[in-house]
């Protein structure tokens, strides 16, 4: 763990820029403005991020009785 709050956040942040300019330069290399779902994917390939990964993030926080 970060010994102080700002270098963890810093550090976050400078993950965060990393992954966003490498998803603008895999859009713009196939020519393209906004990057698309492949890209996505692309990226976190790159990063050794595993899709699965994202999967506890698909379920809707808000249950189903409520919607």
């Amino acid at each position: 763990m970060c010994p102080l709050l700002y270098d963890c956040l810093l550090t976050d942040l400078k993950d965060m820029e990393r992954f966003i300019g490498q998803l603008k330069k895999t859009a713009e290399a196939s020519r393209r403005t906004e990057p698309t779902p492949a890209d996505y994917e692309t990226v976190l390939q790159r990063q050794n991020i595993p899709l699965s990964s994202l999967k506890p993030h698909l379920k809707n926080p808000v249950p189903k009785e409520k919607l």
